[in-house]
């Protein structure tokens, strides 16, 4: 679906919403903008922040303050995170992937901020990759952006790596958006 299409969809629907108010909360991710859920870590299954893949191996904790420790307790690379199918994104050229998280590592770069796109070829795409600069105890507002170069996406994976064993961090908020193309 093209995006001016999609842009006339809203239109008609924020005309629908002053007749029928849509519950709080409610957000469509193609027209708004936001893609990942659960960024504030509120909902939970069982011990694990829902909406979110979290690896076996990687330990979960809340802490007093709002924020999620995730600590690596394997030998290898993890990742928690969330993905999204391409075409359920509709995704175009030109199209930024932005994704955004205030965390605190333990050690320098440890942790990393990642955007993975797989291609419907299924070759992996550009990634891109933003490191903490330093493990200073303070939380750091990361940012993370990848411009979609081609329309043909599988795959769209929003990433928290925690590159070492043993490394771990705390995560207060987590946000990633798809920023549409200039007109």
């Amino acid at each position: 679906m093209k995006r001016s299409r999609v842009r006339r969809l809203a239109v008609m629907l924020s005309g629908l919403c002053l007749v029928f108010p849509l519950p709080m909360g409610w957000t469509d991710p193609v027209l708004d903008g936001l893609i990942v859920t659960n960024g504030d870590f509120r909902k939970w299954d069982a011990e694990k922040p829902a909406d979110w893949t979290v690896p076996a191996g990687v330990s979960v904790a809340r802490n007093e303050r709002g924020g999620i420790s995730f600590t690596n307790n394997t030998d290898q690379r993890q990742y928690v995170g969330q993905s999204y199918p391409g075409p359920k994104l509709v995704l175009q050229k030109g199209d930024v992937l932005f994704w955004a998280a205030d965390i605190t590592a333990t050690e320098k770069s440890s942790v990393t901020l990642e955007i993975w796109i797989r291609y419907v070829d299924e070759s992996v795409g550009k990634r891109e990759i933003g490191i903490p600069v330093s493990a200073d105890g303070k939380c750091h507002d990361l940012r993370c952006t990848l411009p979609v170069e081609n329309e043909k996406i599988k795959h769209v994976w929003f990433l928290i790596g925690l590159r070492t064993p043993g490394s771990s961090c705390v995560v207060r908020r987590v946000e990633g958006r798809v920023i549409p193309a200039a007109e």
